[in-house]
């Protein structure tokens, strides 16, 4: 998880408290869909990852099946053998390194796309976020009272759950500041 999604997340909780339920339920299904693509980004590249594994393996493996051969054959003709060997491991080390470079290559290609499209993610709900923040006015509640109207006891008792620090000490008008200002 990106360093900055736990604070876009909170900031989204907080958005979508505020909104109207229409609204909001719009938004936790945008949330939903982004959090579905960025899930899907990192298990592609997770995919990837492990395919490059088991080609890597298959690789060590093929290897070490030709260095046996080389080994039996050597058995039998050492001068022939010996010639066939190091034919053999140079062709069996270049092609390791040959499908260890295409792997790599083409995972490093998924990675970037999985942490791009993370990112492209990352900037839509910023985006997102930013565009509906000034359409949420602080100072309506997601029932539509203002602050204004609503008792000493209602603000203190809201401004509990934001818990700012103070309420105790603030007057009316005070926490409907406080309140606004969250």
């Amino acid at each position: 998880m990106f360093p900055c999604s736990q604070t876009i997340e909170r900031r989204l909780d907080e958005l979508e408290k505020r909104l109207p339920p229409l609204s909001a339920a719009s938004l936790r299904i945008q949330r939903l869909i982004m959090s579905r693509i960025a899930e899907t980004a990192i298990d592609v590249a997770d995919a990837w990852q492990e395919s490059a594994r088991s080609a890597f393996g298959r690789t060590s493996t093929a290897a070490k099946t030709v260095a046996g051969t080389a080994r039996r054959a050597g058995e039998d003709t050492a001068s022939v053998a010996s010639t066939a060997a190091k034919t053999v491991i140079g062709q069996t080390e270049a092609q390791g390194r040959m499908t260890a470079e295409t792997v790599s290559s083409e995972l490093g290609e998924m990675v970037d796309a999985g942490r791009d499209a993370v990112a492209d993610a990352h900037d839509m709900a910023v985006e997102v976020l930013d565009a509906l923040e000034p359409v949420v006015d602080p100072a309506v509640t997601a029932t539509g009272d203002t602050y204004e109207s609503m008792t000493k006891a209602e603000l203190y008792r809201r401004a509990t759950d934001e818990d700012i620090e103070g309420r105790s000490k603030m007057s009316k008008s005070e926490l409907i500041e406080a309140l606004s200002d969250v």
